[in-house]
């Protein structure tokens, strides 16, 4: 019995939890007292139990080995209860010093005593100081490099304290590591983008405003400074082959130096440049640069550029309008279709509901009150005679005006043409008018669909129209010279 007693009793020693088997042990060593004052009292009645009771002996060794593993048990579980506390305040001490460290460094400090941010913020106000100490800023800042020898903010303040003693060479290593470390450190790159600029390290020291530019916010303040760029040979040389890798920035900066770049010439050769490399301007690249040869009066040289960039099968061939059935993408460039989205009405190339599926110009109007003049195309049409001609339809178009094709020079405005108003319910109707190009002040023309509302109530506007075999013709010079000659007969 005693036996196999003492080989079940392990076995529901594991079967209970922590709470029990301190129970357990606790009542054992109640009984261990009791049963050592018993034993007290037989030996001085000069009794022995090991020599009386056999099996009593053995059960209190049996006894024994279970108190020893418990006790293991027991310092080993406090042990795990004194680690856990530990690692709990480090949390706890670590989340406080991190949340202080960006504006009370100091109570951050007294949380952790090495946390770096705190040490860097320290540092970096010492150096900002006029009178600042550099001693201590110095100190603060390998303090923080040791506790966390990946801190490129402690590197980039040991450089400018090393620059400031007058070390330019320490100053030099310590940027140059800063800078490797990271590239989203703002004080470090611009640092070596400025020294290497000083050094006329152009090419160096355009992966520097890169990486700051990527960042983000600080588009505006590098403008002025990138344009420097195209003053100096050397430098627009290292900026152009820069572009020609299309860093994220680029339509950005080609947009800025478009609308700002007074050196219209460097402008030029800039873009003609980009179009020699593997990643040309794209659509939305170009359309500033166009724009701002349209705005100078180079029309010539923009219709030159726009065809240049286009592919073979949507260069224009001498017709007017261009895309004029409207079956080649719409890029929203000037000498392409120009459909600009303004609140009010929904603009939109479809399939012609006739059964004929040609391609049609749907323009629909919600109701408000629109400034409308946005589907416009411009055109470079020799001096001359033309007949405008096209296809309209409307429905349930309420306006107290109408809509028409305005035609007029793009320098000066001088209005050459328009057509007839169209409002109300209208089935498929051809319209046709006739204009004349003067031979001065009229090198290109624009093409727009306009609502030519001449006070504010006139804007408002409600309904669908769509027009379709839009074509602009010369009238043929043969006709006009028959026509002379028979008058001077």
């Amino acid at each position: 019995m005693p036996r196999s007693g003492h080989s079940q009793y392990p076995r529901r020693v594991q079967q209970t939890d922590v709470v029990e088997r301190l129970t357990k042990i606790y009542r054992n060593l109640i009984a261990d007292d009791s049963t050592r004052s018993r034993r007290g009292h037989r030996r001085r009645h000069g009794t022995s139990t090991s020599h009386g009771h056999p099996r009593a002996a053995a059960s209190s060794r049996a006894w024994l080995v279970k108190q020893e593993i418990s006790l293991w048990r027991l310092s080993s579980l406090v042990c795990v209860l004194l680690a856990s506390i530990w690692v709990g305040w480090r949390i706890i001490a670590q989340t406080a010093a991190l949340n202080l460290a960006t504006y009370d460094p100091n109570r951050a400090l007294s949380w952790v005593a090495d946390e770096p941010a705190a040490l860097d913020l320290l540092a970096a106000r010492e150096l900002t100081k006029p009178e600042g100490n550099l001693d201590s800023a110095r100190e603060w800042a390998k303090n923080a490099l040791r506790s966390n020898p990946l801190d490129a903010q402690a590197l980039t303040l040991l450089g400018l304290i090393a620059e400031r003693k007058g070390d330019q060479q320490s100053a030099d290593a310590l940027m140059r590591l800063s800078g490797a470390r990271t590239w989203r450190d703002r004080v470090s790159q611009t640092w070596l983008f400025n020294r290497k600029v000083r050094r006329g390290q152009y090419s160096d020291a355009l992966p520097h405003v890169d990486a700051i530019l990527r960042m983000g916010r600080t588009q505006t303040e590098l403008f002025p400074v990138l344009a420097a760029f195209t003053a100096d040979p050397r430098a627009f040389e290292a900026l152009t082959a820069f572009l020609a890798e299309s860093p994220p920035w680029r339509a950005w900066f080609l947009s800025e130096l478009s609308a700002r770049l007074a050196n219209q010439a460097r402008l030029m050769e800039l873009y003609a440049a980009l179009n020699e490399t593997g990643k040309p301007p794209t659509k939305v690249e170009l359309r500033p640069y166009l724009n701002r040869l349209i705005k100078d009066g180079n029309f010539d040289q923009a219709y030159k550029t726009w065809q240049m960039t286009s592919p073979p099968e949507q260069r224009a061939a001498g017709t007017y309008p261009f895309n004029r059935d409207f079956d080649m993408p719409i890029d929203g460039l000037p000498f392409n279709w120009n459909l600009e989205p303004i609140p009010g009405a929904e603009i939109q190339i479809v399939s012609s509901v006739n059964g004929d599926r040609k391609r049609t110009l749907l323009v629909q109007f919600s109701g408000a009150r629109v400034p409308f003049a946005n589907v416009k195309q411009l055109m470079l049409l020799p001096a001359g005679e033309y007949t405008f001609t096209g296809r309209v339809k409307s429905e349930g178009l309420l306006t107290s005006r109408g809509l028409w094709w305005h035609i007029l020079c793009a320098q000066p405005a001088n209005t050459l043409v328009h057509t007839d108003l169209v409002s109300g319910t209208l089935p498929w109707t051809d319209f046709t008018v006739t204009f004349q190009v003067p031979a001065t002040d009229c090198h290109a023309q624009w093409l727009q669909l306009e609502l030519p509302a001449r006070i504010e109530s006139e804007k408002k506007i409600e309904g669908e129209v769509w027009y379709q075999n839009l074509r602009i013709t010369p009238v043929p010079a043969t006709g006009a010279a028959l026509v002379s000659g028979g008058a001077d007969h």
